[in-house]
């Protein structure tokens, strides 16, 4: 008897440079690319989760932050059932932008019982965001947040668990 699959779809935003492919390609292929490859319109990455009867079957969408592709963005959110906000926690910038991040997502998807998880990436390297503005922010948007390192795998299981386990 062939088994069910059920599909959910994660989209992953953030600034150039945060690391959402590097954090993917660990996670699904437990790689870390040395190199640093601009992600271009969106790359998909799927992962199948085995459970019992029925499995999951996530697709991952790595959602480019160059503004060229900025009309386009919105279709990719259509559809999401789980949103991830990156930033790096070495470049305060990058998490000031979350809230732009935030509200490009809220004003193209509903954002009613979809789960938002924020990651802060590069979390073997010092850190340099305010515990109170991650805090306040996290707390305001309603979301998750996770520190996490997709050089070295620090929590990315982990998150990643907590994500799917999500889809219920």
């Amino acid at each position: 008897m062939k088994k069910k699959q059920v599909s959910f779809k994660v989209i992953l935003v953030g600034d150039k440079a945060v690391g959402k492919t590097s954090i993917l390609k660990k996670y699904v292929n437990d790689e870390f690319p040395e190199k640093h490859e601009s992600t271009w319109g969106v790359n998909l990455i799927r992962k199948e989760f085995p459970d019992g009867d029925k499995g999951k079957n996530v697709t991952f969408w790595d959602i480019t932050s160059n503004d060229l592709f900025q009309d386009q963005r919105i279709y990719y959110y259509e559809g999401a059932e789980a949103v991830i906000l990156v930033y790096d926690v070495t470049k305060p910038e990058t998490f000031s932008n979350l809230e732009r991040w935030y509200e490009e997502i809220a004003a193209n998807l509903k954002l009613e019982k979809e789960p938002i998880f924020i990651l802060g990436n590069k979390n073997d390297l010092d850190q340099n965001i305010p515990q109170k503005a991650i805090q306040e922010f996290t707390f305001r948007i309603e979301a998750k947040h996770f520190f996490i390192s997709a050089k070295t795998g620090e929590n990315v299981d982990k998150v990643f668990k907590k994500i799917i386990n999500t889809f219920e």
